[in-house]
């Protein structure tokens, strides 16, 4: 990446971009700030980030989802999917304290000056932690006043991961067995109660 120069300040067509986006940093308090990059993730895009320990306590890795950026107000975790005591309301990088920029609008990502990295926002489906040298023995969802936890955070890409296709793999998975099924049935004229379990059986592999 190409740093914008000695002062950090954007280029003409840059400043340009920038003020359609409605977002003004001010870059000559970063004079290492280097070009926007192209961002890996999506709106609507599963991820997960792994777990971390946190003093005594292991906070799980867990699934969540790039949104775009929350209202004013909204109480966003700083790389975070547990609740700190350093939270704060997000005031939007109109905020004259703010040290990102949105450059790409609609993107659910800002571009993070002092580490010249884009931080994305994630809500996350948050899981109850744990303490160390213990082992989970099922699933725990983190709840709040009886209802699912589901934090939102402004994340750092590098420890942001792809999730799988699930909803793409489940299809796969359906229109598989549908298949096995299919060729038992028709093709072997099996009854369908043995077709089921042979089914279950092949989609064991």
């Amino acid at each position: 990446m190409r740093p914008y120069g000695e002062s950090a300040q954007p280029t003409n067509k840059q400043a340009s971009s920038i003020q359609q986006a409605t977002i003004m940093a001010d870059w000559s308090l970063y004079p290492n700030a280097t070009q926007p990059t192209a961002p890996r993730f999506q709106v609507g895009e599963l991820v997960h980030t792994h777990s971390s320990l946190h003093e005594s306590t292991v906070e799980p890795a867990v699934f969540g989802v790039i949104i775009e950026e929350p209202e004013d107000g909204t109480i966003v975790q700083d790389s975070s999917t547990i609740s700190r005591s350093w939270e704060r309301e997000w005031e939007g990088v109109e905020n004259p304290h703010e040290e990102a920029d949105i450059d790409l609008p609609g993107s659910g990502s800002v571009w993070f000056l002092p580490d010249n990295e884009r931080k994305y926002f994630v809500k996350w489906m948050n899981k109850e932690t744990y303490p160390v040298n213990t082992q989970p023995t099922e699933f725990r969802p983190m709840m709040t006043n009886g209802e699912p936890t589901l934090n939102i955070s402004l994340h750092f890409e590098g420890s942001l991961y792809k999730a799988p296709n699930f909803i793409a793999k489940l299809r796969s998975k359906v229109a598989q067995r549908k298949e096995v099924e299919e060729v038992l049935t028709e093709r072997l004229n099996i009854d369908d109660c043995s077709t089921q379990g042979i089914a279950g059986m092949v989609m064991q592999y």
